[in-house]
C-alpha cells in the first residue's frame, strides 16, 4: 500500500509541474517578443552599427529562434537514449482474495462442505541492465504470503542473455545513441548553417542601406552643382553672354537629378525595411544606421587555403557527412541483422516456500535451479534483412556521391567568390581613377564656359561622367564587401 500511494503521490506532481513548466515557457516567449519593452525601445531608436544589427537578428529572427528550439529537440533525443541504458526497476504487487471450498465429513460420515476465505499478497521485483555487447542482466526478488501459510515464501533469481551473432556487438548495442549524436550534430550544422545564413542577408541590408545613402549624396551634391550651373547661367543670359537654351538645360538636368534623388529616398527606406524585416523586427519599426564610409579594405587573396577551410568548415559539407556517417550505422546494422540468431541465456533460482499452518514442522522448503537456454533461428526464406541490406549499401553509395558533390559545389562557390573579391577590387582601383578624371573634366567644362569657350552642355556632360563614376564606385565597393560577406559563409566563419 505504501508503494501504491507513493507511485500515487509521483503522477500528482508530475501533473502539476507539466501545466507549469509550459506556462514559463510561454512567459519566456512572451518576455523575448515583447516589443513594448522601454529598454528595448531605446535600444533600437540610436542609430545601429553592422554588428548591433546582427546581434538584434540573432535574439529576434523567428526561424532562427525555431531552429534553436529543434536543436534542443535533438539534445533530448540523446539524452532519452542515455535514458535507455540506465538501470530498469520493475515493481508489481498483487492482492487476491478468494474462497477455497472443501468437501469434508464428520464422525458419523456426513458430508458437508467448509469454505474458508483466503487472501494472497505477492511482490515482484526486478532490475535489469543493459549490456554493452547486446542483451541483458536482470536481477528479481519475490515475495509471497497467503492468510493460511503461518510463514511467507520468497526467493530470487539472476539471469543473463547474451547475443552472439545477430544483434551482438558495440555498434549494434549503441545503435539508438550513436544515431541520437549524429542527429544532435547535423541539427547543430542545420542551425549553424542557418545562423551563417541570416548574418550574409544581415550583412547584405546592412551594405544595402549603405549604399542607398551613399546615392543619396551622390544625388544631393549633383543637385547642389545643377543649381549653381542654373543661377550662372541665368547670369550668363542677364548679361547676354548666353542663350535661353543654356538655361533651359541646365533646368531639365535639374530636374532629372531631382528625380533620381527622389528614387534613391525610396529605395532607402525600402532598403531600411528590408533590414528591419532580415533582423526580425515588427512592422512598422522604423530603425536607422550609423554614418559609415566604406573603406578600401583590401584581403590578400589565398585560394589553396580557402578551400581547405570550406572543406573543414563548411556547413553543408559536415551536414553531408553526417548524413555519411549515419548512412554507415546503418549499413553496418543492416548487415548484422542478416546474420542468424544466437542466443545464449543463463539463469539461477532459489525460493524458500511459504508454510502453511497444517504444517507439522517448520522446515522451510527451499528450491535451487540452474538453467541454460541456447536460442537459434535462421531467416531462411525471410528476403526482408536481404533487401534492408541491399537498401542499405544503395544509400551508402548515394550519401557518398552526395559529400563528393557538395565537395565540389562548395569549392566552386569558393573560387567565384574570390573571383567577386578580384573583380570588385580590381575595379574599384579603376573607378576612383576615372572619378578623378570626371572631376578634372568638370572643372575643365566649368572654367570654359566662364571664358564663354563653351556651353553647359560640356558641363551637364561631365557632371553626368561625375555621377555614373561616383554611383560605379560605390555599387563596387557594396558589391565587394557583399562578396567578403558570402565568402565567410562559404567558409563557415570568419576569414583565416
Amino acid at each position: 500500500m505504501r508503494y501504491c500511494r507513493g507511485i500515487l503521490f509521483l503522477s500528482l506532481a508530475i501533473l502539476l509541474v507539466v501545466p507549469v513548466s509550459a506556462q514559463v515557457s510561454d512567459v519566456a516567449l512572451q518576455q523575448e517578443l515583447q516589443w513594448d519593452d522601454p529598454q528595448w525601445l531605446e535600444r533600437i531608436s540610436r542609430p545601429l552599427s553592422l554588428s548591433e544589427c546582427t546581434q538584434i537578428a540573432l535574439e529576434k529572427n523567428l526561424p532562427l529562434a525555431v531552429a534553436r528550439m529543434q536543436r534542443k529537440v535533438s539534445s533530448e533525443g540523446v539524452s532519452a537514449q542515455y535514458g535507455d541504458w540506465l538501470p530498469e526497476l520493475n515493481l508489481s504487487s498483487t492482492r487476491t482474495t478468494g474462497v477455497v471450498k472443501t468437501q469434508m465429513a464428520d464422525t458419523l460420515g456426513i458430508k458437508f462442505l467448509e469454505a474458508v476465505e483466503e487472501n494472497v499478497n505477492r511482490l515482484d521485483a526486478g532490475i535489469t541492465q543493459r549490456l554493452p555487447f547486446g542483451g541483458g542482466v536482470t536481477v528479481g526478488y519475490s515475495w509471497s504470503k497467503s492468510s493460511q501459510d503461518r510463514l511467507s515464501g520468497f526467493g530470487g533469481n539472476i539471469s543473463v542473455v547474451q547475443p552472439l551473432l545477430r544483434n551482438f556487438g558495440w555498434n549494434a548495442a549503441t545503435a539508438g545513441v550513436n544515431s541520437a549524436k549524429i542527429g544532435e550534430r547535423a541539427e547543430e550544422e542545420a542551425l549553424r548553417a542557418q545562423t551563417l545564413s541570416l548574418m550574409f542577408e544581415v550583412e547584405s541590408a546592412y551594405y544595402a542601406v549603405i549604399q542607398a545613402q551613399h546615392v543619396i549624396a551622390v544625388n544631393e551634391r549633383a543637385i547642389e552643382r545643377d543649381e549653381s550651373l542654373l543661377e550662372f547661367s541665368q547670369a550668363k543670359v542677364e548679361a547676354k553672354l548666353a542663350t535661353r537654351r543654356d538655361v533651359l538645360s541646365a533646368e531639365i538636368v535639374l530636374e532629372q537629378d531631382r528625380g533620381r534623388l527622389l528614387t534613391a529616398q525610396t529605395a532607402y527606406r525600402a532598403s531600411i525595411d528590408a533590414l528591419a524585416d532580415v533582423m526580425g523586427l515588427r512592422v512598422p519599426t522604423t530603425i536607422t544606421i550609423v554614418d559609415t564610409d566604406l573603406d578600401e579594405i583590401t584581403i590578400a587573396i589565398s585560394e589553396d587555403e580557402w578551400i581547405a577551410q570550406a572543406m573543414s568548415e563548411n556547413p553543408a559539407i559536415r551536414s553531408a557527412r553526417f548524413d555519411f556517417e549515419q548512412v554507415q550505422l546503418d549499413l553496418k546494422l543492416s548487415k548484422n541483422a542478416r546474420l542468424p540468431q544466437l542466443d545464449l541465456e543463463f539463469r539461477y533460482d532459489e525460493n524458500r516456500n511459504s508454510v502453511g499452518d497444517a504444517g507439522g514442522s517448520f522446515i522451510r522448503p527451499v528450491e535451487r535451479a540452474w538453467q541454460g537456454t541456447v536460442t537459434a533461428s535462421m531467416p531462411i526464406f525471410n528476403s526482408r534483412p536481404r533487401a534492408e541490406a541491399r537498401s542499405a549499401d544503395l544509400r551508402y553509395e548515394q550519401a557518398r556521391r552526395v559529400l563528393l558533390e557538395a565537395e565540389r559545389q562548395v569549392g566552386l562557390l569558393v573560387r567565384e567568390a574570390i573571383r567577386d573579391l578580384q573583380k570588385s577590387s580590381d575595379r574599384i582601383a579603376v573607378l576612383k581613377k576615372t572619378i578623378e578624371g570626371a572631376k578634372d573634366k568638370v572643372e575643365f567644362a566649368n572654367v570654359n564656359f566662364q571664358l564663354g569657350r563653351a556651353d553647359n552642355f560640356d558641363i551637364t556632360d561631365a557632371q553626368a561622367d561625375l555621377i555614373e563614376g561616383e554611383l560605379d564606385y560605390t555599387d563596387e565597393l557594396v558589391s565587394y564587401y557583399v562578396a567578403r560577406a558570402r565568402l565567410e559563409q562559404l567558409l563557415g566563419g570568419s576569414i583565416q
